[in-house]
């Protein structure tokens, strides 16, 4: 038998609630090993013994032939004394650890269970939460770690003898599954009128279901993370009457179909964004759209749809049976988190859908779809949510300890633990006391309720939710948002700096107490410099200037044309306003009465949305700059524009917009067409980007901030780069936006303190 061993292995990472320990013990016998494997707290502990060439093939595959969703981080081996145990099993958990292991995503139904629920002769037919060892929730429903069954919402239902016998056979898939169910034992479907009534529950629950949504009504659907309103995409009147419930005007809707192919019968789908709509993520997808037959009024002014497949069998039941796309969107009240609570749904949407479709299995962490696009012809996480949250991140020269608050729009937030970030879920915006709420909520859960011995990373601002909500009771640092950006987009791309990092947003609060949001910023690896930036503008009227791109484009002007901009009221901005709202805003300019001054880019870009007459008033925060993107892309020859540079008194260097705005607004007198415009107007702040990098002779740089999420830009900031011998950094798996705050906020509160 040759010479015995026994390895004593434990692995980090993520491997709970990803089928890795039924793995292991398949492995195992498979080679005729003994010993153990259990959970613990932060990773899983193994022992193994046989003959030293069979475990030494054991060590190798536990990594190589792992199940598709574990991620190995690494592995700790250590030889020990020979027990000679009788064979290999999997033991209970143990709670020992640091509390930090990986918590597992939500992942979509396998093909395997599809296939079960669709087959009339299986035990699971038409089983609407089936699921195994290798799929299903895990996030939305674990309580804590070890992942077992009984630290999750599962733990209240007791297996029927069928299921018993699957958990406990080592060739079955459902070996050691926590979400192991049936129709028998499992949670149950039920359908509700308006007022959560119960009409009918299972197999009859879709039936109805299926009736309410042919017959054009809003059905709020209990989903993975929470309810989801779902009505017809083809019906026009079906979607404006969920617009006008939800109170969501324009705001884009996603569209669940089928199948892939469904999908691409309608859409424009690239062989990377089918990649991506059928990984076991199933995040929304923006894709183009080329169909006539959804609503127009989906995604209105933009060329792109979001598009996702069924992420459950509840799903894919209903669309089956539809035989047609559906709009599904999350449930909750305009600036409110998803609601995925039964009570809360039935009070806060009795007057939105018209009936329920829920189930009793509890949702113990809420959670919205990932958000995902395609740029520079690899995927961008936009809204790191279901299926990519939380996620893990390894780092350099990271403290434990740290807390990232996030911002104040798209909130997330970050914690950090022996060099890995952990990235919580998207949140959404902190506007009202139930966002708030949720924040602090997601603070426990990622922290393990550990926060007197946290150090808060918050944003530099001192009037933003995330910030002041912790400041009386504990350490804080502040981190200017633009580096928090730029250290994200390092993160992501795992580097080290320095590096010049290039900043564009809608405002994020610079440290001269203006509004920077087109920052060029080098970056070291405990201090940041501001080297350039954009030219800069009045914002009159206050908050009201982020909702009316009309106000950016006044801004703009009158940074050109002083008080004379008031003598011509034919430009299309000043349309906008009566004879007393100009005086009024001029009155602002000439004595700074209710006035921001601003560098933001995301601001010029509402500016020339205003200006080529696309949105002088938003619904939406970016809905401006979309729909001037979304323009761009129909142009066949884009108009050629050119921003200068100049120094300021402090030798700082500054992009310089008045040469494209006035050539704008002759293109606009003479008639040319808008779709070339906007496309010049995209591409000379592009070329912009490499200007400043030449004159700064810095060849390394990093492309961070809500205005990369445009990809018109981003794709021709990326080409010029290249084309210039220059080697750009853009995001990938953090959102560009204020999704990706947190991260920066963790991690430069650890470098900038070396």
């Amino acid at each position: 038998m040759g010479h015995l061993l026994r390895q004593r292995i434990r692995v980090y990472g993520r491997v709970q609630g990803v089928g890795y320990r039924p793995f292991v013990c398949r492995l195992a016998l498979s080679l005729n090993l003994t010993g153990f494997i259990k959970n613990t707290k932060d990773c899983v502990h193994i022992e193994v013994e046989g003959a030293e060439a069979d475990v030494d093939r054991f060590s190798l595959q536990l990594s190589s032939d792992a199940p598709c969703q574990a991620k190995i981080d690494y592995l700790e081996s250590t030889s020990v004394a020979l027990e000679n145990d009788a064979t290999f099993e999997i033991l209970s958990s143990i709670e020992n650890g640091s509390d930090f292991g990986e918590i597992p995503p939500d992942i979509a139904v396998c093909s395997s269970c599809l296939d079960e629920v669709l087959d009339p002769n299986n035990r699971r037919y038409r089983y609407a939460l089936n699921s195994c060892a290798q799929c299903g929730p895990r996030y939305s429903i674990i309580d804590a770690l070890p992942y077992d069954r009984s630290n999750t919402s599962m733990h209240q239902f007791s297996l029927c003898s069928a299921c018993q016998r699957e958990y406990q056979d080592p060739e079955n898939r459902r070996f050691h599954a926590q979400t192991i169910s049936c129709h028998e034992c499992g949670p149950r479907l039920s359908f509700l009128d308006h007022a959560g009534d119960l009409v009918v529950q299972d197999c009859d629950a879709l039936a109805q279901t299926v009736e309410a949504l042919r017959s054009g009504a809003i059905v709020a659907v209990k989903s993975v993370g929470g309810f989801q309103l779902c009505v017809d995409a083809r019906s026009d009147a079906a979607v404006l009457e969920l617009r006008r419930r939800k109170e969501r005007k324009s705001k884009p809707l996603a569209v669940m179909y089928a199948t892939i192919s469904a999908v691409k019968d309608e859409c424009c789908v690239s062989e990377q964004e089918e990649k991506i709509l059928c990984a076991a993520e199933r995040p929304i997808v923006l894709v183009k759209l080329k169909s006539q037959q959804l609503s127009k009024f989906l995604a209105p002014g933009l060329s792109w749809l979001g598009v996702m497949l069924p992420t459950m069998p509840l799903h894919y039941l209903l669309l089956q049976e539809l035989e047609f796309p559906i709009v599904v969107t999350s449930a909750n009240i305009s600036d409110q988190p998803i609601i995925s609570d039964e009570n809360l749904a039935f009070s806060q949407l009795r007057g939105i859908a018209d009936y329920f479709l829920t189930h009793n299995r509890e949702i113990s962490w809420p959670i919205d779809d990932s958000v995902v696009r395609v740029v520079c012809g690899r995927k961008l996480i936009l809204r790191r949510a279901r299926g990519y949250a939380p996620g893990y991140f390894k780092v350099s020269n990271l403290r434990a300890g740290i807390l990232g608050s996030g911002g104040y729009l798209k909130n997330t937030i970050s914690y950090s633990d022996n060099n890995l970030l952990c990235l919580g879920p998207y949140i959404g915006d902190l506007v009202t006391p139930e966002a708030r709420d949720r924040h602090e909520l997601q603070v426990k859960k990622i922290t393990r309720k550990r926060e007197s011995a946290i150090t808060y990373a918050a944003d530099l601002h001192p009037n933003f939710i995330a910030t002041a909500h912790f400041q009386p009771k504990i350490s804080q640092e502040n981190i200017q948002h633009h580096v928090a950006h730029i250290v994200s987009c390092l993160v992501d791309n795992e580097l080290l700096p320095p590096i010049l990092g290039v900043a564009w947003d809608g405002a994020g609060f610079g440290d001269d107490g203006s509004l920077w949001g087109g920052e060029f910023i080098k970056i070291s690896m405990n201090s940041w410099r501001r080297v350039a930036h954009m030219r800069g503008f009045l914002l009159p009227g206050g908050v009201q200037a982020f909702k009316e791109p009309c106000r950016a484009a006044v801004g703009l002007l009158y940074e050109i044309y002083g008080d004379d901009l008031f003598l011509n009221s034919n430009l299309m901005p000043l349309g906008e306003f009566s004879p007393l709202e100009k005086t009024n805003l001029l009155q602002m300019f000439q004595r700074n009465i209710q006035t921001y001054y601003t560098t933001s880019v995301g601001r010029i870009f509402d500016a020339f949305s205003a200006l080529l007459g696309i949105c002088q008033r938003v619904t939406y925060e970016g809905e401006a700059a979309a729909m001037l993107e979304s323009l761009a892309h129909k142009a066949l020859v884009p108009r050629t524009y050119a921003c200068t540079l100049t120094k300021s008194l402090n030798e700082m260097l500054v992009v310089d917009w008045e040469p494209v705005l006035k050539q704008v607004l002759i293109d606009l007198e003479n008639g040319h067409d808008l779709a070339e415009i906007a496309a010049g107007i995209h591409i000379a702040l592009a070329h912009a980007i490499v200007s400043v990098a030449s004159e700064l002779r810095e060849f390394r740089v990093a492309l961070s901030g809500g205005c990369f999420q445009n990809a018109y830009l981003t794709q021709a900031v990326v080409s010029s780069l290249e084309l210039g011998g220059f080697s750009p950094f853009w995001h990938e798996r953090i959102p560009p936006n204020d999704g990706g705050l947190a991260v920066g906020q963790s991690v430069w509160a650890s470098w900038s303190a070396q």
